[in-house]
């Protein structure tokens, strides 16, 4: 600590600081307070005329010491105090004047060191000083034992220093020994604690671990160890602070200095303990020179007077080797312009029909020649803006490339096609600046090298010939991209041969291909929407004037769309945005059907756009009169609607009993208030005040009788699906009044949680108010039934994912049987005695009529829950 001390002082301030330096040792006599008296005189005599500017009181003992003696040797002089382990001082409230720096000695690591070395340890052989300042680090030691666990502390401490020897020399197997600090044996002598160390590592049986920095080196292993320097530097700083004038911290403060694992490589070599097991971060000092390290200087020599003919002899073996790379270069060179001819002979000599294959297999032969994960030729459409991948060979394994590629995404790759230069790259990373979006781009398709060589034919390119690798890099020297340019020849070649043989067989194979496969009103258009051929049903199909101009061969549909020939305004601009996106190669296929008329007769029909797989692109158009599908579904609909019809009058005739009850009471009181008023007019003379009040009540309750009228008669009466805005809360409470006696005379309770500010949902009102009927209706049977003390349906509404509004229905019912989930929305599926099965049935097709989704759960405390899904968007958005 001294050293530290110092070097920092020194450092920072020179020949302006002057340093003395004492020890304080009382406690290893037999009368510490005898000797600490004796030290202050002595201080007081040495020092009697000299005033300190600061005090370093290192360790525990000077601390205590100063602490005491301080007010009479130096009044009021700063104390730095360093050296403290922070749990010896927890509750430590220092004087004024007093820095106090604490350490905490990582005990615990050097017990979890020493396992990690030797897993199967069992014991702690705790050796150290006996007296009551030492214990107290003892204790340390024995916390942080039993902090790891699974092991067992051997007390050494209170032993004689014969016994202690003695004793470590026979330890049992399964031990490690903590050396902590040693003043003070079980006799009461006195010693220098780390003169002691060896004497304790020559003696021990089994390997010394210890937290202190001065052991290391003399005979113990290591372990997690703050070094005391360290400590005195963070204490000399602090010493150089108070000499600048700053106030002592009030309360004692972490050292900077910290424990790291070290060790001496020469114990470990003695107890052959594996390095590997050492904990991250350790250091190993006082390593045993390896051999190189002894006699590397005579090795050197040795080497050096070999080294000259081992040279040349190297240097005759690396030209060889050279030769025999060029012979082999030159060789390979050779046999890829052999293969190169032999492409060349056999897309010339091959017969025009089986040309495709002809090119697949001698991509196949290059690909496995040049040792790459793909060949391909792409063909740009007529419009420059894409290219398809018309032939391609891919080794096994490799999934195979897009159909077809958006040139626009490779700005810079076109730009070098326009030019007709081969494009080519080792790794992504070696393209230019201004290629950053085709980098992005292979980058992320995973593709490592690239070679795209122009198919020659005319003043543009009639496609590329491309050579990709997927697993590894591949060079493209200059000799290899001048025999690709060779071979792209004889595949463009081919192409032209191919693509003459089909354009004398196009309209053939148009009508074979297309027409024939094709039902209904079918036209071909091309690629840019020109009408190429029609079968008999389009040409005879009845049209105006101008649809039949506009729709005919050689116009274009695009514009017969643009101008709405024949069909409504709004199918025509959203069949026009199909159409391009179709000859685009975004899609595949679009279907719109609208109403027309034809022979004066209102008819349904459904267009129908499908793209070509052809080379040239295109689509396939088809018109389909679908009015019999359309009056089929309607006939469907209209079924529902009366099926729902019936499942509410049902309804009704279930809660008669409670209708009735609920008619029952306007009426009497009306009855009541007619007799009262009758009595009245009887008088001599009539209390008029009296007569209105019952006048009054009379209308209230005729009011509330034709209410219950209205809403039995809305559920009851027959009409046609409209779809409105819906208030989701009122039409719930209103329903709830429907059923609210069936409830009462069930002894169920009803409970409406709506949620507020809810947005409305869009439905048909009497057939949603079904559906809630229905719910309810069910919910209180089910609660009635299970014969629960309390019988209870909750309803609440609650905004779901969007767009949807929810509705959740609550019985306290017995809820729904593990194997019934499955069948409960099924027809004729009941678990009442005297139920049809329909009613859940008939609400779930008409929920998701309404786009919505009905679903069925068991609640977590019991009874089944419905949830109603219904939508917030407007039918015509969706």
């Amino acid at each position: 600590m001294a050293t530290g001390i110092r070097a920092v002082l020194l450092t920072e301030w020179a020949f302006r600081v002057s340093i003395e330096t004492e020890h304080v040792d009382v406690a290893r006599f037999a009368s510490p307070d005898v000797e600490e008296r004796r030290l202050r005189t002595v201080y007081g005599a040495k020092y009697g005329g000299q005033r300190f500017d600061v005090i370093v009181a290192a360790l525990p003992e000077p601390f205590h010491f100063v602490l005491r003696a301080r007010d009479e040797l130096w009044p009021g002089t700063p104390v730095v105090v360093c050296g403290l382990d922070e749990r010896t001082v927890r509750d430590l409230n220092p004087p004024p004047g007093f820095a106090v720096l604490t350490i905490r000695f990582d005990v615990e690591g050097t017990v979890r060191a020493a396992r990690a070395l030797l897993p199967e340890t069992r014991h702690v052989a705790l050796v150290g000083g006996a007296s009551p300042p030492e214990q107290v680090y003892h204790d340390l030691i024995r916390q942080a034992v039993s902090t790891v666990g699974g092991l067992d502390v051997i007390d050494l401490t209170r032993l004689p220093i014969a016994d202690a020897l003695a004793r470590v020399s026979s330890l049992p197997e399964h031990t490690v020994i903590v050396q902590s600090s040693y003043q003070v044996d079980g006799a009461g002598r006195r010693f220098n604690g780390i003169d002691l160390v060896p004497h304790v590592s020559r003696a021990a049986n089994r390997p010394v671990f210890t937290p202190l920095g001065l052991a290391l080196g003399r005979g113990v292993v290591g372990g997690s160890i703050i070094d005391f320097e360290d400590i005195g530097r963070d204490a000399g700083m602090m010493a150089s602070r108070l000499l600048r004038g700053e106030a002592p911290p009030p309360m004692p403060v972490p050292s900077r200095a910290g424990s790291v694992p070290r060790f001496d490589g020469r114990q470990l070599a003695r107890w052959h303990l594996d390095e590997r097991r050492l904990p991250a971060g350790s250091q190993v000092v006082f390593r045993e020179p390896t051999p190189w390290q002894e006699y590397r200087w005579h090795v050197l020599g040795g080497i050096g007077l070999i080294g000259a003919p081992a040279a040349l002899i190297a240097t005759l073996l690396v030209q060889r080797r050279r030769r025999r790379e060029a012979q082999a270069v030159l060789a390979e060179r050779l046999r890829f312009g052999a293969l190169v001819s032999e492409v060349g002979a056999l897309l010339t000599t091959a017969p025009t029909a089986g040309i495709d294959e002809q090119i697949r297999e001698c991509l196949r032969r290059v690909v496995t020649f040049l040792g790459v994960d793909r060949g391909a030729l792409w063909q740009p459409s007529p419009d420059g803006h894409q290219a398809s991948v018309t032939h391609a060979w891919d080794v096994e394994g490799v999934a195979p490339s897009p159909a077809t590629f958006d040139l626009a995404r490779f700005p810079y790759f076109r730009r070098l096609v326009d030019t007709a230069d081969v494009v080519h790259f080792v790794r992504p990373d070696t393209l230019p600046p201004e290629a950053t979006a085709e980098r992005a781009v292979v980058e992320a398709s995973g593709v490592r090298s690239f070679v795209a060589v122009p198919l020659p034919a005319g003043d543009r390119p009639l496609g590329f010939l491309v050579f990709v690798t997927l697993r590894s890099e591949r060079a493209w020297p200059a000799d290899v991209v001048q025999q690709l340019r060779t071979l792209a020849e004889h595949f463009s070649g081919a192409l032209v041969r191919a693509q003459s043989a089909a354009a004398i067989e196009s309209s053939t194979s148009i009508i074979e291909a297309v027409l024939a496969a094709l039902p209904g009103e079918t036209a071909i258009i091309d690629a840019a929407g020109t009408i190429v051929q029609i079968n008999e049903a389009w040409a005879g199909a009845p049209r105006s004037a101008a649809g039949q101009a506009a729709l005919s061969v050689g116009r274009n549909y695009l514009e017969a769309c643009q101008r709405a020939v024949d069909m409504p305004a709004d199918v025509a601009r959203k069949k026009r945005a199909a159409v391009e996106s179709i000859l685009r190669g975004e899609r595949d296929e679009f279907v719109v059907e609208y109403p027309a008329s034809r022979h004066g007769e209102d008819r349904w029909l459904e267009v129908r756009v499908r793209r070509l797989a052809r080379l040239g692109g295109g689509a396939a158009v088809m018109r389909l009169d679908v009015t019999s599908r359309r009056q089929a579904e309607a006939a469907v609909q209209r079924h529902v609607g009366e099926l729902a019809h019936l499942d509410r009058v049902a309804g009704m005739g279930q809660l008669a009993s409670s209708l009735a009850h609920e008619l029952n009471q306007p009426l009497t009181a009306i009855l009541s208030n007619a007799q009262a008023a009758s009595r009245l007019l009887g008088a001599p003379r009539p209390d008029l005040e009296e007569l209105r009040a019952c006048l009054a009540d009379i209308i209230s309750d005729d009011q509330r009788a034709a209410e219950v009228i209205h809403r039995m008669r809305r559920l009851l009466r027959k009409t046609d699906f409209r779809s409105l805005p819906l208030a989701l809360n009122d039409l719930v409470a209103n329903t709830i009044g429907l059923v609210a006696n069936d409830a009462l005379l069930h002894a169920v309770s009803l409970e409406f949680n709506p949620s507020p500010a809810l947005p409305v949902v869009y439905g048909d009102l009497v057939q949603v108010q079904q559906v809630i009927l229905n719910l309810l209706t069910n919910a209180i049977a089910a609660s009635a039934a299970a014969g629960a003390i309390q019988r209870k349906v909750t309803l609440w509404t609650t905004i779901g994912p969007t767009p949807y509004v929810e509705l959740a229905v609550h019985d306290s019912g017995k809820g729904i049987a593990e194997s019934d989930f499955d069948r409960v929305f099924e027809p004729f599926f009941t678990t009442k005695a005297d139920g049809l099965g329909m009613g859940l049935a008939i609400s779930r097709t008409i929920v998701e009529a309404h786009g919505g989704r009905l679903l069925a759960e068991n609640g977590p405390a019991g009874g089944a829950v419905f949830r109603i899904l219904l939508r917030t968007d407007r039918p015509e958005a969706r």
